[in-house]
This record gives C-alpha cells, structure tokens and sequence, in this order.
C-alpha cells in the first residue's frame, strides 16, 4: 500500500479504473417504509438504583437495581447477576440471573444458576437452572390460541365449523 509500486499493482490498478459500471440491486429499506422498526435496548446500569415503574416496548436488561413495576409486554427483560428488582414484571419473555421479589408475568420464564425469585409467577414455559431458586407460587397459563371444532352429523349436511376458545366450555346436547 505505502511501498513501492510493482508492474502488477500498476496492472490491477488500471483494470480497477477501467471496468464500465454495473447495476447492483440494493434489498435495504428505510425504516419508514419497512413498518417496523428495531427494538431499542434499555439498561439499568450496575450501581444504579431506578425508583418508580419501568415501561419498554424492547429488552430491558437490569444490572442495578429496580424499584418499581417493569413492563415490556412484547418484549425481553433480563435480570443479569448482581441485578435486583422488587415489583412486579410483565414481558413476553423474562431471564433471572440475579434476584426478583414480586411476581412475574411471561410466555417464557428461566431462572439461571444465580438466579433468585421470591414470589409468585404466571407463565407458558419455564425453567429453572441447577443452582436456581424459586421461593413462592407459580401457575401455568396456556396460550390463548383457538382451537377449530369440528361437529359431526350423520345426515349430508357439511360439517360445522366453530373456533372455541380453550377457556370456554361446550355443552353437548
């Protein structure tokens, strides 16, 4: 680069300067016209208290210290080790690495090896690591998805179709 100049280099650069244009086609769109838009982090710094409630649409990680309610209804909150929040947490997906008072709300709950919660959890999937305490109570919620019911008749009618809700009861008649 700095060097002295060889035949070749002299050659490649020629052939550089000399290629006509290509068109090249570009897959990128700008965020306006995409519809969506890149989820934005929140951190709570270590040796950082927060008081008051927390609201995000993106991943919250917490390595301070949480006073307060945390909200992030479609998104991740994590609490890394040394981290600490008392209130309660709603998100679609939740990581414990450190220590939770208050219940938490998630699709997806995992308490790692230094993980700590001491309440009550409401979730779809969860797990506990070796080394992973959970102190309280916790109650499996099942997805609300619906579910397409079939009824069948013997007569040559087709059949009919009903989505039911997996909370709602059907009498037979």
């Amino acid at each position: 680069m700095f060097g002295k100049k060889t035949e070749n280099s002299k050659n490649e650069m020629s052939l550089m300067m000399t290629r006509e244009p290509q068109a090249v086609e570009m897959h990128q769109e700008s965020k306006a016209s995409a519809g969506t838009e890149k989820p934005i982090n929140t951190v709570v710094a270590g040796n950082t208290r927060f008081d008051g409630n927390l609201s995000a649409s993106g991943q919250i990680y917490v390595y301070g210290s949480v006073h307060g309610n945390i909200d992030a209804a479609e998104g991740l909150v994590k609490v890394m080790r040394n981290g600490m929040v008392e209130g309660n947490i709603h998100a679609r997906e939740i990581i414990i690495d450190g220590c939770v008072k208050g219940h938490c709300q998630a699709e997806i709950i995992d308490i790692h090896d230094n993980g700590h919660v001491d309440g009550t959890m409401a979730y779809g999937q969860l797990s506990i690591k070796k080394g992973g305490i959970f102190v309280g109570q916790a109650d499996y919620k099942q997805p609300n998805e619906s579910i397409k019911v079939i009824a069948l008749k013997n007569d040559k009618s087709p059949p009919v179709i009903e989505d039911v809700s997996p909370r709602s009861e059907k009498k037979s008649g």
